[in-house]
């Protein structure tokens, strides 16, 4: 099997819904292939992660450690990953870049499935499927909007508490804004995405699987068990990579401040929650 013909998965959702930790924990299954935001299927964006590529090389020798775990669990050292890059800098389009990520993971892997995530493929899903016809599966990250939010201010909290200032926090981690903006705009955010995803799946010619956030929170192993099942993939290998890469604790933060969260949002919005298949 080539990378051309090597089924593909596509992963999105809306933003803080759990679509990294997904790409991570996907990544490191030994039959799949899984990468963060190349854009792979939305072609006019592929030049931003071209400019990825092209700030790995800012020294030399190359800083692999710039590379996250979703990248280096295709290879089989940091010496092939270095090798890889040399070799990536002077391809000039994101097909040959994932062809030779190919090749690479294939020396330790036996790729059954190859996928990337980017939030926003749910926004152009059925153009993306009638031009990639090797498109098999769809995942569809979903999380409660107050969680979403909660999350946000965590992060904000955590930036004041380590002495970062407004504007290192902007640069540093773009997610840690002010809670006031959290609770302002992300719930308009959710309902973009829970909108652009209801309208879609209901013509989809593919499988998808609904990965709600919660659920795999409380019950890691049986998502890990449905996730592998829908893909066709090892059990076993995603159950243990569940268990390992997902942290349960700060969701517990999340219950702990869920009545408060609750009581801060407007009866429509919980009227949408409900809608959208999320219970309040």
């Amino acid at each position: 099997m080539t990378f051309d013909s090597v089924p593909k998965i596509i992963a999105c959702g809306c933003f803080r819904s759990g679509t990294t930790i997904l790409a991570k924990m996907l990544s490191a299954h030994p039959e799949i292939l899984f990468t963060s935001e190349m854009y792979s299927f939305k072609p006019d964006w592929q030049k931003h992660f071209l400019k990825k590529v092209n700030r790995l090389h800012t020294a030399e020798p190359v800083d692999v450690d710039k590379l996250d775990s979703i990248y280096s669990s295709s290879f089989v050292s940091k010496e092939d990953m270095s090798k890889f890059l040399s070799l990536a800098i002077d391809l000039d389009n994101v097909e040959k870049i994932l062809s030779l990520l190919y090749d690479f993971a294939s020396k330790h892997k036996k790729i059954r499935y190859y996928g990337d995530k980017w939030p926003e493929y749910v926004f152009q899903l059925k153009q993306t499927l009638r031009r990639e016809s090797e498109i098999k599966k769809i995942i569809f990250c979903v999380r409660d909007p107050r969680d979403i939010i909660e999350s946000q201010i965590r992060n904000y909290w955590r930036g004041i508490t380590e002495g970062l200032t407004s504007e290192q926090m902007r640069i540093i981690h773009p997610w840690r804004k002010p809670h006031v903006h959290a609770c302002i705009t992300q719930p308009y955010n959710w309902l973009r995405y829970m909108k652009a995803w209801d309208n879609n799946k209901r013509d989809l010619k593919v499988d998808f699987y609904e990965l709600m956030y919660h659920r795999l929170a409380e019950n890691k192993q049986t998502v890990a068990s449905e996730l592998a099942g829908f893909l066709g993939v090892s059990a076993t290998p995603m159950i243990e990579i569940f268990k390992k890469m997902f942290n349960p604790v700060r969701h517990e933060a999340w219950r702990n401040s869920l009545p408060n969260l609750t009581a801060a949002l407007p009866k429509t919005w919980l009227d949408m929650m409900n809608k959208y298949h999320l219970k309040v």
